[in-house]
């Protein structure tokens, strides 16, 4: 018998190697969708502060000048973004948009075909004010989808009228 049987073996053997490469990979696989699922909240939140931002920047607006403005550059307020062509303001993750002249409107996507969108309506004489977030799809549990479903109360659905495919879920935002 030589010296060397009375050794453990060394290393690991093929079997304790795959089960420990399957343990990481059903880690990865729980843990991918909840990262995404926070990174897409935090980008919500960026995007929510922006369009607020506009919007109260837009009621001070009418407040010194009795009209709502469809100028960023008539506001007071610092936009970061890339570039203004009349009433859009292009930033790098997507856009913002003055639709007529209460409301504004911010995505994340500049595509429009699977994003989430944030609807603000300053309303008329501050009597009416709606916040909508609108998930570009009608798949409800949809990466978009639960990011609003998070935030605020399922309005409907619609299959025209909210992205280039025409199709979103709307939530109300509460405020």
């Amino acid at each position: 018998m030589s010296k060397l049987s009375n050794y453990p073996p060394r290393g690991f053997t093929l079997i304790e190697l795959l089960v420990v490469v399957l343990i990481i990979g059903i880690l990865a696989a729980i843990a991918l969708p909840q990262y995404q699922h926070v990174v897409d909240k935090s980008r919500y939140a960026a995007l929510m502060d922006i369009t607020k931002a506009i919007a109260d920047a837009n009621e001070r607006f009418y407040m010194v000048n009795d009209r709502y403005s469809t100028n960023f550059a008539e506001l007071d307020v610092d936009i970061p973004a890339n570039s203004f062509s009349g009433v859009v303001a292009y930033f790098d993750w997507g856009n913002c948009t003055f639709i007529g002249q209460q409301e504004i409107q911010c995505t994340n996507d500049t595509t429009l075909k699977n994003q989430y969108i944030i609807h603000y309506d300053v309303g008329t004489g501050s009597d009416f004010h709606s916040v909508f977030c609108t998930a570009g799809t009608l798949e409800e549990n949809s990466r978009y989808d639960k990011v609003c479903q998070d935030v605020g109360e399922f309005y409907g659905s619609s299959q025209g009228g909210c992205n280039i495919l025409g199709n979103c879920r709307i939530y109300i935002i509460r405020r």
